[in-house]
């Protein structure tokens, strides 16, 4: 009898044992698919790598830093929101510099923009586009009296330029984007606010597709990428909650590189950037790295992405 019992507890021991294993393999079957099937939406020809954390500190430390620029000599522009002002990096080097700051003639940047020796900053707490040369001297602020009849102030979340001087820049106020020459004056108005593909709610991302005349929109509050010609008619929209709900939560700062016909989001809530190839598919995404409410965004002549990471108050670069 005691035999039989024990082999009665051996046989429902390798039966539990041969169950748990079952269990197991079927479990690592179903992650290998589920694995298969997202890495097959992701193109590995493209990786984004960091290359370098610059770390702010003293009197240069940033706090809430949100636009950010490259010039060619390798100064980095940074619109640092929480201390009203413009702090000036460049790698490799000693040099830093502060434009704006305590005299209250710069509030709350939210974006910069650069043309030749002309510096833009979208100063949202004083309604204008601040324009300033490299040295820091404010040169002018946009819109001309002249403009303000259709244009009476301008609430900047973001600034681009293309290759002629003109400046693009979107307005949270009244959920539009203005256009403006090389000099200042106001040549367009377009959008309007609304939730269908078209519209506008809270643009936090421009760009400029020149080879195919197209502005480029990031439609946050709509989680959308917004496609118009030079003459503010609205063409095409990706739905980027549709292509990856996880990754797009909060988008806010966007780059286009024209070489490669891709384009870069930063989302704040999901801390990623992510590219995107023009059809909207995933090329790659950085996952986590360290950013935290990652905010603008800007691919510099060295093709290294500029990313804010607003929370940590310093700046990522990654390899694109």
């Amino acid at each position: 009898m005691e035999s039989v019992r024990i082999a009665i507890k051996n046989k429902a021991y390798m039966t539990r044992n041969f169950l748990f294993i079952l269990t197991v393999m079927l479990l690592s079957f179903l992650f290998t698919i589920a694995y298969w099937a997202y890495s097959s939406h992701i193109d590995r020809g493209a990786r984004l790598t960091t290359a370098k954390v610059v770390s702010t500190s003293g009197k240069y430390r940033l706090n809430r830093p949100m636009g950010i620029t490259v010039d060619k000599e390798g100064r980095i522009f940074v619109a640092d929101s929480g201390n009203n002002r413009v702090v000036v990096y460049k790698l490799g080097s000693w040099f830093k510099k502060i434009i704006g700051g305590p005299d209250g003639k710069m509030k709350t940047p939210t974006s910069v923009a650069l043309y030749k020796n002309r510096l833009y900053v979208g100063s949202y707490g004083t309604g204008e586009i601040q324009v300033y040369d490299k040295s820091g001297e404010l040169k002018d602020s946009l819109p001309h009296q002249k403009d303000r009849l259709n244009l009476p102030d301008i609430r900047t979340l973001a600034l681009t330029v293309d290759s002629q001087g003109n400046l693009y820049a979107s307005d949270a106020k009244r959920q539009q984007i203005a256009v403006f020459d090389q000099e200042g004056n106001l040549k367009l108005i377009f959008g309007r606010p609304g939730y269908f593909p078209g519209e506008l709610s809270y643009v936090n991302g421009l760009a400029v597709d020149e080879e195919n005349r197209r502005i480029i929109a990031l439609d946050s509050n709509n989680l959308r990428l917004l496609y118009f010609n030079f003459e503010g008619k609205f063409l095409d929209y990706l739905q980027l909650d549709k292509i990856a709900k996880e990754l797009f939560v909060a988008p806010r700062g966007l780059a286009y590189d024209p070489e490669k016909k891709a384009i870069y989001i930063a989302d704040t809530l999901s801390d990623n950037v992510v590219i995107l190839s023009e059809q909207g598919k995933i090329l790659d995404k950085s996952g986590k790295i360290g950013l935290s409410y990652p905010h603008g965004l800007f691919l510099g002549p060295d093709k290294f992405l500029y990313i804010t990471n607003r929370e940590n108050s310093d700046i990522y670069l990654l390899n694109s």
